[in-house]
C-alpha cells in the first residue's frame, strides 16, 4: 500500500472529502478502519454485534446506491 492521504472536513453542517495519491485500496483500508472504529464505539454504547453490522451494511449499501446515481448522472451531464 502506498503513502497517501484522506482529509474530511465538516464546515457549515456540510462534510467535504478529498485526497491525494489515494486508489481503491487505499481507500477500503480507510473505510475498514473507520468502520471498525465506529463501531466499537457504538458497542461500547450499548449497541449490539448484530445492530452494529446491520447498520453499517446498510449505510454501506445506501452510499453505493447514491455512488451509482452520482456517477449516472454524471455522465449523462458529460461531467466524466
Amino acid at each position: 500500500m502506498r503513502d497517501c492521504q484522506v482529509n474530511l472536513t465538516i464546515k457549515n453542517g456540510k462534510i467535504s472529502i478529498d485526497s491525494k495519491d489515494t486508489g481503491i485500496q487505499e481507500v477500503a483500508f480507510f473505510c475498514g478502519v473507520l468502520e471498525q472504529s465506529l463501531g466499537y464505539i457504538g458497542y461500547k454504547n450499548g449497541a449490539s454485534i448484530e445492530e452494529i453490522k446491520t447498520s453499517m451494511l446498510d449505510i454501506h449499501l445506501g452510499a453505493m446506491q447514491d455512488l451509482e446515481k452520482q456517477i449516472r448522472a454524471e455522465e449523462k451531464d458529460g461531467k466524466i
